[in-house]
């Protein structure tokens, strides 16, 4: 059976209860949704969902008798505040194009750079600030060479006087609703042109699948400028009309530990991470729970884990630390997705134990079957399941000739189908078509097994050595699980120059002050050695963030590697080389 799955096994055509997320948020204002919108911490504010739509119409009211038209593309700085979650809905409302920005720090910050990059993509002819922000977002602009008119939030969000009744425009499903940007963590990030219908079709597939309705509870500390954040939690949430609390992502980034407070103290049922926010309150927190005593995580039925490659390890680690405060199994849920799929291929349903299988690295080829097993050991990787394709998702495997591929043959994955985004716009500034076929490729080497999706990585990330596929991700929990002293982070790159028949492996490892770069390198290349018996050519050791990553956690390898092989990777990051003597690595 050639793998093309979906999550309806029946048609593409998945209905969805609300033809957009505007109608969704305005149905739950006139249904009597009894949740509300929240924000914490020191900016902190509420809001019930008539009011909450009553701010959102009022600001799209604004938005058009300033000019703002159908089809305008207008960029916000997704500084998480109540003005921000009221505009996101009212730009929408108003007949706009979202263009989510980063939270630009100073005109020097990388993140200035990257806003430049999307206000070029998108050619956003406006841009709504947060208070005291529109000097730099000016200059965003500028930089990009483009004219815009730069709002303040509060002149359109924070408007509290009654709107008129009536939307300002139609919707129309099939136009853009939403310009989000590709990560960056292979190559140089592009524009994802999704539609009102997109949204809503993974919108509803999401809810259906979490369970996720008036009854329920969210909390999020993700930035909005990411998918995760904005249509995995914001969207979700008020696509099912539930409640919602935001936390400000550095508020978790200074105290991880603080996100399981919010889950206790607003009896939250849902919740989403990228894999790198469970290690973090992990490692916070394996020191005691005494700070945590008093909460209450018996509510919480589902934490989705994903945006990156997930260790089994990590998900037992995080049940079992946080027990003690009432977390049940299974509560975490692997989910697989991206933004070319608005956020989500596939996800796991709450409450259901994940599915594990050993992959034999002598047959993970691609276009060739592979032998699994539910077995463990044997120094072969383990994955998790991450469920079925949500409804309106297909997913095909690809051979590297373009030929579609039964279940159980590794390829190239692919998704298709009304969430998938019909047009991307590339690094000059052109909005093309996907494909003439109007499959997505992911740039990920997967394999579907009992109609679930595993993913083996990024395929320009997996590498081969002594005939046998290897996956970065694999090996990097293999050096953390062994524990070298002081080590909080492993990121391992394959590169390859002209002088090397093979790729060289590297490893990057980060620790904390105090820590003997020698005895860390020579751990990480022992484990390297005895689990796979692979060589690391060199390891590099830096302080706590010295690895370039994305926003979603994601290890740049291929700009470590790039800086490797030009020479100047120790003038371009924050790492040193470790020389470690031979006797050291037997």
């Amino acid at each position: 059976m050639a793998a093309c799955m979906d999550g309806t096994n029946r048609s593409m055509d998945a209905p969805t209860p609300h033809a957009t997320l505007v109608d969704a948020v305005r149905h739950h204002a006139t249904s009597g949704a009894p949740g509300s919108i929240e924000t914490s911490g020191s900016d902190a504010g509420q809001l019930s969902y008539p009011s909450f739509w009553a701010r959102a119409l009022r600001c799209a009211q604004e938005l058009h008798a300033r000019g703002v038209q159908p089809g305008d593309r207008v960029a916000i700085d997704t500084s998480t505040s109540m003005d921000l979650m009221v505009s996101l809905v009212g730009v929408l409302a108003a007949g706009g194009v979202l263009v989510p920005l980063q939270r630009v720090r100073s005109i020097s910050s990388h993140d200035h750079r990257m806003a430049v990059s999307a206000v070029s993509l998108s050619r956003a002819r406006w841009c709504l600030a947060s208070a005291g922000r529109t000097d730099v977002y000016r200059s965003v602009f500028e930089a990009a060479g483009s004219a815009a008119t730069v709002i303040p939030l509060p002149e359109v969000a924070g408007v509290l006087s009654p709107p008129s009744p009536e939307q300002p425009v139609e919707l129309d499903v099939n136009q853009p609703a939403l310009i989000q940007f590709s990560s960056g963590s292979t190559s140089a990030p592009k524009g994802i042109v999704l539609t009102h219908r997109n949204v809503a079709t993974n919108l509803a597939g999401l809810t259906g699948r979490l369970g996720l309705g008036h009854a329920d509870r969210t909390v999020s500390w993700l930035p909005f400028s990411h998918d995760m954040g904005l249509l995995g939690c914001f969207g979700t949430t008020l696509y099912g009309g539930a409640a919602l609390r935001v936390m400000d992502p550095w508020t978790f980034i200074r105290r991880p530990e603080q996100w399981i407070s919010e889950l206790s103290q607003f009896r939250a049922t849902h919740t989403s991470s990228p894999v790198f926010g469970y290690a973090m309150v992990v490692r916070r927190l394996h020191s005691g729970l005494d700070r945590l005593a008093r909460c209450d995580l018996s509510g919480l039925r589902a934490a989705i884990i994903g945006a990156e490659t997930i260790a089994p390890e990590l998900c037992d680690e995080f049940e079992d630390l946080l027990a003690p405060l009432g977390l049940q199994r299974h509560t975490l849920i692997p989910a697989y997705g991206l933004a070319e799929n608005c956020v989500g291929v596939a996800v796991r349903t709450p409450r259901t134990p994940s599915t594990l299988r050993q992959f034999d690295r002598q047959t993970m080829l691609v276009g060739h079957p592979v032998s699994t097993t539910s077995s463990t050991g044997n120094g072969h990787p383990v994955l998790i399941g991450h469920g079925a394709p949500l409804p309106g998702t297909s997913v095909r495997v690809l051979s590297e000739a373009g030929q579609v591929l039964d279940e159980g043959e590794v390829g190239e994955l692919y998704i298709g189908g009304q969430s998938a985004a019909r047009s991307v716009i590339n690094s000059s500034g052109q909005e093309h078509p996907v494909r003439e076929d109007g499959l997505v490729p992911t740039g990920d080497l997967g394999v579907m097994v009992d109609g679930e999706v595993f993913v083996v990585g990024r395929i320009k990330e997996v590498f081969k050595h002594d005939g046998r596929i290897f996956a970065p991700p694999d090996l990097e929990a293999a050096v953390l699980a062994a524990r070298p002293d002081g080590v909080t982070a492993a990121v391992v790159v394959a590169a390859k120059d002209s002088d090397h028949m093979a790729e060289s492996v590297l490893v990057f490892l980060e620790a904390r002050r105090g820590t003997t770069p020698a005895d860390a390198a020579a751990a990480a290349r022992l484990t390297l050695l005895r689990e796979f018996h692979i060589r690391a050519r060199d390891v590099f050791v830096g302080p706590p963030g010295s690895v370039p990553r994305t926003t979603s956690g994601k290890a740049k390898r291929s700009a470590l590697a790039a800086a490797y092989l030009a020479g100047d990777i120790e003038d371009a990051y924050p790492v040193r080389r470790v020389v470690i003597e031979e006797h050291q690595q037997e």
